[in-house]
């Protein structure tokens, strides 16, 4: 299988946290958006299925809050 693009990646990224962007939701729905995203599992860019655990929701939430969709590309890994 060809590896995703970055931007396939980034793209992908976004559709997963879009729901925690609304913000009309109160901090406790947010939560609780978090936690059923995280209790399904999703098909990767890299063609897994497993879950995104909450923290990684999370995580790319504050990064696209901060640096927008350039938040989301992959960086390359420092334990490489």
């Amino acid at each position: 299988m060809k590896s995703p693009s970055p931007g396939h990646i980034a793209t992908w990224r976004f559709e997963m946290i879009a729901p925690l962007l609304d913000e009309s939701l109160s901090p406790a729905q947010r939560a609780e958006a978090a936690l059923q995203h995280a209790s399904h599992p999703v098909h990767w860019p890299s063609g897994d299925e497993r879950v995104i655990p909450r923290a990684t929701l999370y995580r790319w939430t504050k990064v696209y809050r901060a640096k927008g969709y350039e938040g989301l590309l992959p960086k390359t890994r420092k334990d490489k």
